[in-house]
């Protein structure tokens, strides 16, 4: 089998589309790997077959067999065979690239480049590497000779002016991508390239302008709207104000509705998504399930329960495969206080979906409205089993076992949420030191976590007044409410109900200050 043929094969597996694309495309991966091992058996020294197939690892995402096959390629290819050697070599230096190994990637592209060394691949990969081990007089070297091959790439450009500004060099960054945005105004690429530059600057309010640009161009293959996302966990006004923007010149423009109507979702700013996704539901924009959904979550969290029932039938009705939706119908039966139908909804969506998390979290959450805290404990034990990661359920069980006495169950899950994910705020560790009676480390997780980002948006204001109130500092807590409210926080449901795992504002609510806020920022509801 040809080596060319091998990567056809591997490059349909991986892109085939249309109806029951997961499971064909499941089949013939399958397929392609069965037949590599079948060759491999027969002539298990063949180059060209172990570099093909490590190519086909790299496509799927499994980098360490990937690394085992191109090891194995590289220690049998003959040494004259200089373009092999090349292609093995950049393959190699890709997959360290992606395992965030810069120094053996850096290795690899050079020894490309001794091979070939016309190689821009190779010469990329060495850029992109030594720019991240801060070896910027080499990765800048490299954009030069890239430059010198082809004066109008935009990838160089934007390469030099990241280390520009590296090197305090603000003035020559910005020259630089705006020279790529002068060249190629039609290239969504340059503008989410100086999206990253002006960030970098920490002037975010053009980078979102930027990104905006780039979806405006390429809505889909750009990469513009997840970092729009990204960028409203740390700076949600900015990104809002970018969005109004863009809407007040273009009020008729459905994609930028949409898109606000995300953003607000997503930082629990659900009066302005409301808003938003009854337009689109009006005007009949981008009409699917999905629509549906995103309004029914949006009436649930402010409150408007009977509404948010209607919206989700609607989506399930045009779309009855989804578990998210019965999750989500379930939870506004509970709201209204229709216990019975909320657990037949979830009970009939764990028999197609055994290890649905958010299914088993809705559950737990019904058992424990009925104190039936064992049986909850049950659930929450399945969930951890099935993702030992998941930071929310380590919270909530701790609260169970605290309910049932056991102290010292408790304590062994917040010490466990604490050795476990990201240093985020819904990675409720300040919860945990909170838990574990370390008040004042709680606190200052907390501190540092805001330190770090410019305005997280209403939510984390909320997680933060929930953390406080804990930490028995009402005053603070009461502070932080505020800063919710004044970032758009609007999930009258989970303000005025308590949480599963405690993470609530109960300690605060019955302070004349929180009425008096929650008639100040009414309009967030």
């Amino acid at each position: 089998m040809k080596i060319k043929n091998l990567l056809l094969l591997g490059i349909c597996a991986a892109t085939i589309v249309g109806s029951n694309a997961q499971t064909s495309q499941n089949k013939v991966l399958d397929a392609v790997m069965r037949a590599y091992e079948e060759e491999l058996q027969k002539t298990p020294n063949d180059f060209n077959l172990l570099y093909s197939r490590a190519n086909q690892y790299f496509l799927n995402g499994n980098y360490e067999k990937a690394l085992k096959d191109i090891n194995n390629a590289l220690k049998y290819t003959t040494r004259d065979d200089s373009e092999i050697l090349h292609d093995e070599y950049i393959l190699r230096a890709t997959i360290y690239e992606m395992k965030k190994e810069y120094s053996n990637a850096a290795n690899d592209a050079t020894e490309a480049l001794r091979l070939i060394p016309s190689s821009a691949t190779a010469r990329y990969i060495n850029a992109r590497c030594n720019y991240e081990l801060g070896n910027y007089t080499v990765a800048k070297a490299d954009y030069q000779a890239l430059l010198r091959l082809n004066s109008l790439d935009y990838d160089a450009y934007f390469g030099q002016a990241k280390i520009a500004v590296k090197e305090q060099n603000k003035g020559q960054a910005k020259e630089l991508v705006n020279k790529c945005v002068d060249l190629y105004p039609a290239q969504a690429a340059v503008y989410v390239n100086r999206a990253e530059i002006m960030s970098m600057l920490g002037e975010d309010n053009a980078a979102a302008h930027d990104l905006l640009n780039a979806i405006s161009l390429d809505y889909e293959k750009s990469g513009a709207l997840q970092k729009l996302v990204d960028m409203s966990k740390s700076n949600y006004s900015v990104v809002i104000d970018a969005l109004n923007d863009a809407i007040g010149k273009a009020p008729n423009s459905g994609t930028m509705i949409y898109i606000r109507s995300l953003i607000a979702l997503n930082n629990g700013n659900f009066a302005l998504a409301e808003i938003d996704l009854n337009t689109m539901i009006a005007n009949k924009l981008y009409m699917n399930a999905g629509i549906y959904f995103d309004h029914a979550t949006a009436l649930y969290n402010l409150g408007r329960y009977q509404q948010a029932l209607g919206e989700i039938i609607e989506a399930i009705t045009i779309d009855p495969n989804v578990g998210m939706y019965y999750v989500l119908r379930s939870q506004i039966l509970m709201a209204l206080n229709k216990k019975g139908e909320a657990l037949q909804t979830i009970n009939s969506t764990l028999l197609v979906e055994p290890d649905d998390i958010e299914a088993l979290i809705q559950k737990a959450e019904i058992l424990l409205a009925d104190n039936k805290y064992k049986d909850a404990l049950t659930v929450l034990n399945n969930v951890i089993m099935v993702n030992p990661e998941y930071y929310y359920a380590y919270l909530v069980r701790a609260n169970i076992k605290t309910n049932l006495k056991d102290k010292k169950g408790a304590q062994n899950d917040y010490r466990q949420l604490l050795t476990i994910g990201d240093d985020n705020i819904k990675s409720y560790k300040g919860f945990a030191l909170c838990g574990l009676g370390r008040n004042v480390e709680a606190k200052q997780w907390l501190d540092n976590l805001f330190m770090k980002s410019q305005n997280g948006g209403g939510e984390m204001f909320y997680l933060a007044a929930s953390l406080y109130g804990q930490c028995g500092d009402l005053q603070k807590a009461l502070d932080y409410f505020e800063g919710a409210l004044a970032n758009g926080y609007g999930s009258y449901h989970r303000i005025m109900n308590s949480d599963i795992a405690k993470v609530d504002l109960s300690l605060i609510k019955n302070n004349p200050r929180f009425k008096a806020l929650m008639t100040q920022y009414k309009s967030n509801f």
